[in-house]
């Protein structure tokens, strides 16, 4: 229950391994067992809905989407079955054994990736090839997926520590960067990816997770704890990630500042999952917006502005001069006065807004670290 945490359900998975479940259709997808079955679960009373023999490969986490369900298999099929009832709908041998990471949906088309490096991209509706592409030559195998797909490109990170974005209409590369000595993971959001993965250098102290702006590969933000960290999640402007001492962290997804952090209790980091407002890591359950509402607050003459945290500026109260209407864009800093408010946007220029019988709005020109209102 996210109500109250009490167990509802539970379905012996004896000891066999399995792969993390995904959800769709008010159904639970996994594969399980030796030889491992897919199955889907319902998910209010946990009935086996249907299982699935693939083979004696591992089956790797499953992707829904709409009534199609997309499984890889070690032994280098990619598989999509019907949601409902698990038939097959077709098989498409990729002729390299596949790497575990989750199939990525996007506009009609499937993309995985092979454990040598290798990105297919084929068509949902029956598997047909519209493009491969080899962006490495060792293994692209990590225990978390590392494919993503955002803003028109194909993102996948690979073992020599390197994330490579690919053209998603042709495959071509659009750029790669290093960022580590191991297979990083990685989550894209807001034009940014997100990084997450083993610290290298000198007594490996860099980086833990790093922000690369999608569109160059150029690096926003770098966050350093001298240790390796977890598949990074992103909501509401905050990036949510374990560090391999326990330790459960909220970062401003614009700038890496660190909001708080939570020892979360585990035998090992675990990944945090988001749904309907909460955020679920291991034994524990967080109200999302509780902590990604707003980062400041400041109070006027009979208003109030506030920064969510991604940086927009949002007012509320009296209106009567504009005080309570700020402008688009990102800040750092807000500070009310009566009748106006002014702030710092995050490329350090100055903005007022309101009352501007004496010239409070008529900020000098000049880079800016704080504003105080009178």
């Amino acid at each position: 229950s996210v109500a109250t945490g009490k167990t509802r359900w539970s379905y012996p998975l004896k000891k066999n391994s399995c792969s993390d479940p995904s959800f769709g259709n008010n159904a639970l997808y996994l594969a399980a067992g030796s030889p491992q079955k897919l199955l889907a679960v319902k998910a209010g009373s946990g009935r086996v809905l249907w299982s699935k023999s693939l083979g004696r490969a591992w089956v790797s986490t499953p992707t829904i989407v709409g009534n199609q369900v997309f499984v890889n298999t070690e032994g280098g099929a990619l598989v999509a079955l019907k949601s409902s009832n698990g038939s097959k709908l077709w098989s498409r041998s990729l002729n390299r054994p596949l790497a575990s990471q989750t199939p990525a949906v996007s506009n009609g088309v499937v993309y995985v990736v092979s454990s040598t490096g290798v990105v297919f991209a084929v068509r949902s509706k029956n598997g047909h090839s519209i493009w491969t592409s080899h962006v490495s030559a060792g293994s692209a195998l990590s225990l978390h997926p590392s494919l993503a797909v955002a803003d028109g490109l194909v993102l996948v990170a690979t073992t020599g520590g390197s994330v490579t974005a690919l053209n998603r209409a042709n495959g071509r590369p659009a750029w790669s960067v290093p960022v580590g000595g191991a297979p990083p993971d990685i989550a894209v959001a807001s034009h940014t990816v997100f990084v997450a993965g083993i610290p290298t250098g000198p007594g490996g102290t860099a980086p833990s997770i790093e922000a690369l702006d999608d569109a160059t590969g150029i690096s926003k933000w770098t966050d350093d704890w001298r240790q390796p960290a977890s598949a990074p999640e992103v909501a509401n402007g905050v990036v949510y990630v374990t560090s391999a001492d326990q330790t459960f962290h909220a970062l401003d997804a614009q700038s890496g500042q660190e909001l708080w952090e939570q020892t979360n209790g585990g035998s090992q980091r675990g990944y945090p999952a988001i749904t309907n407002g909460h955020i679920y890591l291991n034994n524990f359950a967080f109200d999302l917006g509780s902590h990604t509402d707003f980062a400041q607050v400041t109070v006027g003459g009979d208003f109030a502005c506030g920064i969510r945290v991604g940086g927009s500026a949002l007012c509320w109260g009296f209106d009567n001069r504009g005080q309570a209407d700020p402008p688009a864009g990102d800040f750092t800093q807000i500070s009310a006065g009566i009748g106006f408010a002014c702030g710092v946007k995050t490329d350090a220029s100055a903005v007022c807004w309101g009352d501007d019988a004496s010239g409070e709005t008529d900020v000098p020109a000049g880079s800016y670290t704080q504003v105080t209102t009178g």
